[in-house]
């Protein structure tokens, strides 16, 4: 089984809909194991198109698909969950991102692991570390990135 970790978003009409149906499509496929879900955080927008506030989470999840095969299931649910891919960094129903796949690195045209804009965004750092095992590999430096980022003007709390 893969271990991976996956990041959820979402900015347009009911934001919590769309991350429990994404979750739930999740579930409902017999090659996909969902183990730990993040709280879910409210963020402010990192792009300068002007939107809505996200709410975003971090899953842990294995599955029998390979990298590929499971970027091919989250557009599948992203289309099923109405995804436009009209303006890059623009507002979306849901937003789903493969974080890490295992420990692989790999870059191709379609997909990034690890996910090239991790340590960039608090809001899949802060889920992240709220999650990820004790032994992940990444976590010492996770923890000093997220240290770093919350400096910056990216907003991110808590959502009830």
């Amino acid at each position: 089984m893969n271990q991976v970790y996956l990041s959820l978003g979402s900015n347009i009409d009911n934001r919590e809909q769309y991350l429990k149906s994404a979750i739930r499509y999740l579930r409902n496929d017999n090659n996909i194991f969902v183990e730990k879900i993040s709280s879910v955080y409210e963020t402010s927008p990192v792009s300068k198109v002007k939107q809505s506030d996200f709410l975003n989470l971090v899953l842990k999840v294995s599955t029998k698909y390979d990298s590929m095969e499971l970027l091919d299931q989250i557009h599948i649910i992203e289309k099923r969950l109405n995804r436009k891919r009209v303006l890059r960094w623009g507002p979306r129903t849901i937003d789903m991102d493969i974080l890490y796949f295992n420990v692989d690195c790999l870059v191709s045209d379609v997909l990034q692991i690890p996910h090239k804009e991790i340590e960039n965004r608090l809001f899949v750092m802060v889920p992240l570390l709220e999650i990820c095992e004790n032994d992940f590999y990444k976590k010492k430096q996770l923890v000093e990135c997220v240290s770093k980022l919350k400096d910056t003007k990216q907003k991110i709390k808590k959502w009830s």
